[in-house]
């Protein structure tokens, strides 16, 4: 099967790499919301303030899961979308994890999935 290279970036190649939910707050609240919430599961955040990135890794059922963090403001202050994009590890154990850091950030989380395309 024939996958435009555009399509092999952005990870339909090989399934669910990513997810994106809105974060009830600024681009920074979210960053930092997200951190947190990263830090209580213990997967080890390396936020980048400058670029609304964060980078990490857990150690998961099925071995190391990495995955990089994406907060995007959006045009209004009272929201941000973050996008969760897995690096290596099991989809399965990415779809665990990203359900796992939803229910973490738990009230300021108010769509847990937004259509990616």
């Amino acid at each position: 099967t024939f996958l435009p290279l555009s399509a092999a970036q952005n990870g339909m190649a090989s399934g669910v790499t990513r997810r994106v939910f809105t974060f009830t707050g600024s681009g920074k609240e979210a960053l930092l919301g997200t951190k947190q919430a990263l830090e209580q599961m213990k997967c080890n955040p390396k936020g980048k303030e400058d670029t609304l990135e964060i980078k990490g890794f857990t150690n998961a059922k099925k071995g190391l899961l990495t995955f990089i963090a994406y907060i995007i403001p959006t045009t209004s202050p009272a929201f941000s979308a973050v996008e969760i994009r897995r690096g290596r590890g099991d989809e399965g154990d990415f779809i665990d994890f990203y359900r796992v850091l939803t229910a973490t950030i738990g009230q300021k989380v108010s769509s847990e999935e937004l259509p990616v395309q």
